[in-house]
């Protein structure tokens, strides 16, 4: 049977939210819940994971390798920028070259690539942006 190339991005997505939902800090501390699809009324802050790309990754030994990046925003009313530095920094200690378990594929590496915050158009919220990059290889 000939192995074809598969797509990595919802799998990569679960191993993120389960990383970021299952830690106790982020969740407890700082009341932060992450999602995929964010339900009506959620209370911030919450952290929305967004705009998926994936390109091949094919090199040395690695047939079947994928460059996947995902955009992480955090949206929080709190007044000023603290709390999305806070729960950046976090994000990052639990994500920044780690290993995650990500289901059929080995996961190489990932990254941040960026992070910042922005006061968004509202004046009511601040936005944080974070930039992961994850190299993962199809099992």
């Amino acid at each position: 049977m000939t192995k074809t190339r598969e797509s990595s991005i919802l799998e990569i997505a679960y191993a993120i939210l389960a990383t970021l939902n299952g830690n106790t800090h982020l969740v407890e501390t700082h009341a932060c819940t992450s999602y995929d699809y964010v339900p009506e009324l959620t209370q911030e802050p919450y952290i929305n994971l967004d705009n998926p790309t994936e390109t091949p990754w094919d090199c040395l030994n690695y047939e079947y390798g994928e460059r996947v990046t995902y955009i992480l925003h955090i949206w929080s009313l709190y007044r000023g920028a603290k709390e999305c530095a806070d729960i950046i920094a976090h994000v990052k200690e639990l994500l920044d070259d780690q290993d995650l378990t990500i289901t059929g594929y080995d996961h190489v590496l990932t990254r941040v690539d960026y992070s910042n915050i922005i006061r968004d158009a509202d004046m009511l919220h601040y936005h944080g942006i974070v930039s992961l990059s994850l190299n993962v290889v199809q099992q």
